[in-house]
């Protein structure tokens, strides 16, 4: 039973040092990005926090543009 646990809690701490690693690691700006493919260069929570500010500027970009045109745009 103690194996098992020993096992439990090195894994634990695996994770949240992997995590931990993570959030300290730079987020890219996304305008530096030239391609699509230079975002996944990155670790998977970088890239989620990527399409996190894409899908916030085009909310944004989307909103400005309804307010020139002056109509619904879906």
């Amino acid at each position: 039973m103690l194996d098992i646990q020993t096992k439990h809690n090195s894994y634990h701490h695996l994770v949240k040092l992997e995590l931990a690693t993570a959030m300290t690691a730079a987020l890219p700006d996304v305008k530096s990005l030239k391609k699509w493919e230079d975002a996944f260069q990155y670790p998977l929570p970088q890239v989620r926090q990527l399409e996190r500010q894409l899908q916030t500027e085009l909310s944004s970009n989307k909103m400005k543009l309804r307010g020139l045109v002056g109509c619904v745009i879906p």
